[in-house]
């Protein structure tokens, strides 16, 4: 476990220029050498659980079974998807005056994403939209997906057609009266790291189906070299094959879902993107005394390829001539679930309160 005494260390390393230079160069290193990629070791094991395929051929998407969960207005909702071919587990936090109509946000998950929604475990959902007439709306146990549709089954992670399920199969049951919902028409998506790399990529390439996009702390290219190794890295970490994914190498594919070469599909639908410049403060020493040793200089990398990637995507947009977007850099701060909750708030008032004000 880490000390204090450590953590402060590894913040007096990492918080020099020469560090952020030498993280950028390694990362541009490893491009030149596929395999280390594959060498990478699962991590969040405890936490990182995938789903049985059940390989199911389910004529359409179905609600199996619809129970109260772990907190109050939280549901869970057992979806059966003829793309996955398995029940899909959603988590669904409703509004606070169930009979007013709301909008939906469909909210991603980080890299891990087990059962148990990360919004609900350490994201401070209820603290940060619990006064929101909101419907959330909380996909589970997508560990490493990107939230895309993969061009092969994994034999590690199982099928995941996660584009199709959220903008086709999905949406159909949420909006279904005979839910119960009261649906006012407005669909919002957005995530953190890996969901937020998801949502601003799906709303990108289905700009007439949402109303907005938020997006923290994530990485939005897949072909520059922070951009594909960071890609890399979220699949090898839960021990998928890469390949299985966009195909072997530089493909159309790899090239279809960088956004920062491709922004055009978020000109006229509201976006919100929040990134840390990775600069590790006191408040981060204390938040990472106790963890593993590993947590805080993986934490600082993480958020330092989430800043330059933002920069990236908030560049590509105003050189498309787009201005409507909000960008907020912080100084100072990691990759951590404690900045994301206060993030959350200042994304949804900015690309939909805003908006119907």
């Amino acid at each position: 476990m880490a000390t204090r005494r450590y953590c402060t260390l590894v913040a007096a390393v990492l918080n020099t220029k020469t560090a952020r230079k030498l993280i950028s160069f390694g990362v541009k290193m490893v491009q030149k050498s596929p395999a280390v990629w594959r060498r990478i070791p699962p991590i969040y094991i405890d936490e990182t659980a995938h789903p049985a395929t059940s390989n199911q051929d389910y004529d359409v998407p179905r609600l199996a079974k619809r129970v109260f969960d772990e907190a109050p207005r939280v549901e869970r909702w057992f979806i059966e998807s003829p793309c996955m071919r398995r029940i899909v587990e959603v988590q669904v936090m409703l509004p606070p005056k169930p009979e007013e109509p709301a909008p939906m946000l469909y909210l991603l998950d980080g890299v891990t994403a087990p059962r148990r929604s990360g919004w609900l475990r350490e994201g401070q959902l209820e603290k940060a939209l619990n006064n929101e007439q909101v419907i959330v709306v909380m996909p589970t146990e997508a560990s490493g997906s990107l939230y895309e549709n993969w061009v092969a089954d994994d034999p590690e992670v199982g099928r995941h057609q996660w584009d199709t399920f959220l903008t086709q199969e999905l949406p159909n049951i949420m909006e279904d009266p005979t839910t119960g919902l009261k649906f006012n028409g407005r669909r919002i998506i957005g995530g953190l790291s890996m969901g937020a790399s998801g949502a601003i990529r799906l709303a990108a390439k289905h700009p007439e189906f949402y109303h907005g996009a938020i997006g923290l702390s994530g990485c939005y290219s897949t072909t520059s070299a922070m951009g594909r190794g960071m890609t890399l890295a979220i699949l090898r970490c839960v021990g998928s094959d890469p390949d299985n994914a966009w195909g072997t190498g530089p493909t159309p594919t790899w090239a279809r879902n960088d956004v920062a070469d491709h922004p055009e599909g978020l000109r006229n639908i509201p976006v919100y993107l929040f990134a840390a410049d990775a600069h590790i403060t006191k408040y981060d020493i204390e938040l990472h005394t106790g963890r593993t040793r590993l947590d805080l200089p993986g934490a600082t990398i993480l958020e330092y390829a989430s800043y330059t990637s933002t920069r990236d995507l908030e560049r590509a947009m105003i050189n498309a001539g787009m201005t409507h977007q909000v960008v907020h850099y912080q100084y100072g701060g990691v990759h951590a679930w404690e900045y994301y909750g206060d993030q959350l708030k200042a994304g949804w008032d900015a690309v939909y309160k805003s908006q119907v004000s």
